[in-house]
Parts: structure tokens; sequence; C-alpha cells
């Protein structure tokens, strides 16, 4: 479907115009994974705006932003180029090593385990160690490559239809920005391997996931129906605690938590069913 050798051989802005010739309805997953590897290798950020739906094109929107917005903060506090260049390169070599890795392992290690290993690369590598020699009022360097690392983890997800990991790693990524612009509460590389793996809060992510993806009105739909079924098989009406607990241990499969469902079936019985 897609030319390797073309891929492996030619340069950016070949690159750029091959991607958008391609149709996007005929790549698979792993096709359109593959090809946005590459542009980053290359050093390209967002392409592939025809493969990718309306929902997948915000996200990759999303995930590229951050990106972005740290390499003119790199440039921005380096006022007297002292070492932009340097920088400007360890940027590059940073995503690419994130790129290769992901695309060499994501089928056999989960998101927390990437991580794990990528931080590893990083630890070895020293990309922005160059930040120590003349700190930098806003960054430091595993904040930089904390930012980039989640950039990219979502960019890639979304390129896999995994859409629960890419809006972690962009929500992670704007944490991480966030605290980049703080100054005086960066977190410290142990902080922020343990915000990962807690994932922001399960439960406000989990929240946040069904708002972001515009289901509010879908799922609180959907829980009423629920609702309604499940009183007519009992032959009596439930609390609507119980009902939640039901749906929540019977009716999940986007593994909701039960506060979140508990919240838009109380919605749905008032018949609200949109936050606007």
């Amino acid at each position: 479907m897609i030319d390797m050798e073309l891929i492996k051989n030619s340069r950016f802005h070949e690159l750029n115009v091959y991607f958008e010739a391609l149709d996007g309805d005929n790549l698979t997953k792993q096709d359109r994974l593959m090809l946005q590897v590459a542009m980053v290798q290359r050093g390209g950020g967002l392409l592939l705006s025809n493969c990718a739906d309306r929902d997948q094109s915000t996200l990759l929107e999303k995930a590229t932003r951050f990106q972005l917005e740290l390499h003119s903060d790199l440039q921005y506090g380096d006022d007297e180029a002292a070492y932009s260049e340097i920088l400007m390169d360890k940027f590059h070599y940073a995503k690419y090593a994130i790129a290769e890795y992901f695309f060499n392992n994501y089928t056999v290690l989960d998101r927390h385990e990437m991580i794990d290993k990528l931080f590893e690369i990083n630890r070895k590598e020293r990309f922005f160690e160059v930040l120590h020699e003349k700190p930098n009022s806003y960054l430091q360097p595993d904040l930089c490559y904390s930012i980039i690392l989640s950039s990219l983890l979502g960019q890639f997800y979304v390129m896999l239809e995994d859409l629960d990991n890419a809006v972690s790693s962009i929500m992670n990524a704007a944490y991480f920005y966030g605290a980049s612009i703080e100054r005086n509460t960066l977190p410290s590389d142990e902080r922020i391997k343990k915000f990962i793996h807690d994932d922001i809060n399960k439960r406000t992510q989990k929240a946040n996931e069904v708002r972001w993806q515009g289901h509010v009105e879908q799922q609180r739909r959907k829980y009423l129906e629920l609702d309604k079924q499940r009183q007519k098989d009992l032959g009596k009406k439930q609390s609507i605690k119980d009902v939640a607990m039901w749906i929540y241990n019977n009716r999940n499969e986007f593994e909701v938590e039960y506060e979140t469902i508990r919240d838009h079936l109380s919605k749905a019985r008032k018949d609200i069913f949109t936050n606007a």
C-alpha cells in the first residue's frame, strides 16, 4: 500500500507531498503510525490531515501544540543565543528516539511500560542536559523531555485509534507544559513519573474523556434507556444510586467511573441531556 523505499530515502518535502496524495481511507492503523513516525524522524510536525476523522484531527492538533510551544520557549529563554543551536539539535534527536522506540515496541508494551523505557533512554542520552549548564528561567531538562514525550505519544496513539491513551497523553502534555511556565513549581523526575502513573486522577480523567469526545448527551440517553429497562425487568423503581451501580458493574464497556454514571443518570432523569 505505501512505498517504504520512498519513505526511507526521501527528504522532508518529498515525504510531505507523498503523504498528502495518499487516500487515508485505504490506510491501515499501522500504515498511519508508520507515516507519522517517519515524518517526526525527519523533523516534521502535524501531517496526515487526510487520514483522520474530525475527532482525530482535533486531538492531533492539540497533541502537536505543546511541542510547538516548547520549541518557541526554548528559543525565547535563550536571550544570548548561547545554546539555541545545540538545543534544537537535541530537540530533534529526542523526538527521533521516542518515535523509533515507540514504533518498534508499541505492540508489546502498554503506555506505562513505554514511558518507563523512554525515561531510561532520556537518562542515558541526557537530551536536554545543556539546560543545566546555563539555567533557563522557565525550563528543566526532565520537564522538556516530558512535554515532548507526552505530545508524541498522543500523536501516535491517535494514529492507532487508541483514543483513551491519546487523551491521557495529551492531558499529561498539558499538565507538564503548564508546569513549565509556573517557574517556581517545576516537578521533579520522580513526581513526573508518579503523576503519569496516577493518570491525573482516574475519576477526573474518565469524566473528562466522556466530555472531550462530545458524548455527554449520548451517554445520558443511554443510561436513561438502561434505567428504564432495568426497572421494567425488576418490576419496581430503583434509586439512582442502585441503577448507577448496576450500570457500572454490568454495562460499563468504556470503564466510566461510578460517580460519573450516577451524575449523568441523575441529570437524565430530569431531562437534562447536555451541559449547555
